[in-house]
């Protein structure tokens, strides 16, 4: 019948038909996602493309909520740190990095956890010291440190890395 709409299961030959679902063994693992997006954020925020960061550490940080697990969430508040600092909302960068640092603090207590919680430290001393606030950044680079000085030298735990050279560059004279 004229003006009548054909909907996919009620006639073979109708041409809307729904996308094809990706089988679950298929589907990208949300903590790969939540590492494309945080590299993705990290390069806009490379060409001072700020805003696109903000927006590509968003989606990181939206699928990493949807696994309810501290460190995949931790790992996407990195990005989503830096992605703020280059936006010049440094007051959100550091409300969002001690969150997820304080999360972590209470999860696992495995080495990787502990030097992820390092490195959103180290975030939110430089939002804090971005910010001004030069309490607020001594007193997460002090925790930082600490959590640095326990690892030990030369060990890499986190994605984004806590060693030495890092510390000593973050550290204010």
């Amino acid at each position: 019948m004229p003006g009548t709409r054909r909907c996919w299961h009620c006639c073979p030959t109708c041409s809307t038909r729904p996308a094809k679902r990706t089988p679950p063994a298929k589907r990208t693992p949300p903590a790969l996602l939540v590492s494309v997006y945080a590299l993705i954020a990290l390069a806009l925020v490379k060409v001072d493309q700020g805003e696109l960061a903000w927006l590509a550490a968003d989606r990181g940080m939206t699928v990493a909520l949807a696994t309810h697990d501290p460190q995949v969430a931790g790992i996407a508040t990195v990005s989503l740190s830096q992605a703020l600092r280059s936006r010049g909302r440094r007051r959100s960068a550091l409300d969002a990095a001690l969150v997820a640092a304080d999360r972590l603090g209470t999860h696992d207590g495995s080495s990787a956890s502990v030097a992820l919680r390092g490195t959103l430290l180290l975030q939110a001393a430089l939002a804090a010291a971005g910010g001004g606030s030069e309490r607020a950044a001594r007193q997460a680079l002090d925790q930082a440190i600490e959590i640095a000085r326990d690892i030990g030298p030369g060990r890499r735990h986190a994605p984004r890395g806590l060693g030495g050279p890092r510390r000593r560059t973050h550290r204010p004279q």
